[in-house]
């Protein structure tokens, strides 16, 4: 995805602050490459089809879908009702929402339509001035936008072709009791766990069964499905933990049962995903080993396996010990 394809075609904002009586939305004229565009740009960027981010269908029998919009001229009255439901909830439940700055935007990106929007916390930093007496002093700003290097923990997409949704997940007390209010009080979803989120569950089962399984081999062992998994992905474009756990236990048939067992453990089922772009890389990365005094190595996913490279060993304390042999060269 690149700047030039994204477009912007409609732009609001809004305060959500508890000291106000209610919530006004603003429509925001977006200049061509002015830095408020691009730093509209650079959220989308960052965060659509982030792999942290949830996702669901919308019922047709939902509530959201009486106020779904179809037109991008129906976006503000859309944008009003959801504004509205935050500020209400903020204001009348006993809630940790912070305060901060609301955007709602209709975008075409690649060929799609989307509904964005993100909740800005608020910031709070010292601004050097010039006082009325001419002495300098710090005063301390509790408005300010975050940088756009900084996480938005609080957004969602609305794909309006197929009606899907990606959202974050993200919770915060809603009367003494953790909520993702986005997902389950204003759009009213029912989520499924994230990409990262499955991914996660799959390589912990993975590593941790190799760890009960194969003790003090199991240096050797981890390197070794970290090649099949990046084999597997550039090959099908799919993590299909199926599949690469009967390749990685191939020698050990009751560990790809242990295996399983863990995933199910964690209410997540064992079944093949698609790989985001993002995901591909993170996995396809180089391997990075940190030693006992910080010395941090990459090592490129393909040479992990390679015996003539690497030598490994597991000590009782749980420490392991790699021998990079005479290959310096080759490493290079």
């Amino acid at each position: 995805m690149n700047q030039e394809d994204i477009i912007i075609k409609k732009c609001f904002t809004c305060i959500f602050d508890m000291e106000m009586p209610f919530v006004n939305l603003t429509e925001q004229i977006l200049g061509d490459g002015d830095e408020k565009q691009q730093y509209m740009i650079q959220l989308i960027m960052k965060n659509l089809n982030n792999s942290s981010l949830r996702k669901s269908v919308i019922d047709e029998n939902s509530v959201l879908m009486q106020i779904f919009p179809e037109r991008e001229d129906q976006l503000e009255p859309f944008a009003n009702e959801i504004a509205d439901q935050i500020h209400t909830l903020m204001q009348e439940k006993s809630t940790d929402i912070p305060m901060g700055s609301g955007v709602f935007l209709w975008l075409f990106c690649e060929d799609r339509e989307y509904i964005g929007f993100f909740k800005l916390n608020y910031q709070n930093k010292f601004v050097d001035m010039i006082d009325a007496n001419g002495q300098e002093k710090w005063v301390l700003n509790t408005k300010i936008i975050p940088n756009i290097s900084q996480k938005i923990t609080e957004l969602f997409f609305i794909d309006l072709q197929n009606r899907t949704v990606q959202i974050s997940s993200a919770k915060h007390y809603i009367e003494n009791e953790k909520s993702n209010y986005l997902a389950e009080m204003i759009l009213q979803l029912a989520v499924e766990h994230s990409e990262e989120e499955v991914v996660k569950v799959y390589q912990d089962a993975i590593v941790d069964t190799i760890k009960e399984c194969y003790e003090e081999k199991a240096p050797e062992k981890i390197m070794e499905y970290k090649k099949v998994v990046a084999d597997a992905v550039m090959d099908t474009g799919e993590l299909d933990i199926d599949r690469i756990s009967q390749e990685v236990f191939e020698d050990k048939k009751e560990a790809v049962t242990i295996c399983k067992e863990k995933i199910e453990e964690k209410s997540i089922q064992v079944k093949p995903i698609e790989v985001s772009e993002k995901l591909e890389k993170k996995l396809l990365k180089k391997q990075k080993i940190v030693t006992s005094n910080g010395i941090e190595i990459l090592i490129p996913i393909d040479y992990l396996k390679d015996k003539s490279i690497f030598e490994y060993q597991q000590f009782e304390d749980g420490t392991i010990s790699i021998h990079i042999k005479d290959s310096v060269k080759k490493l290079l």
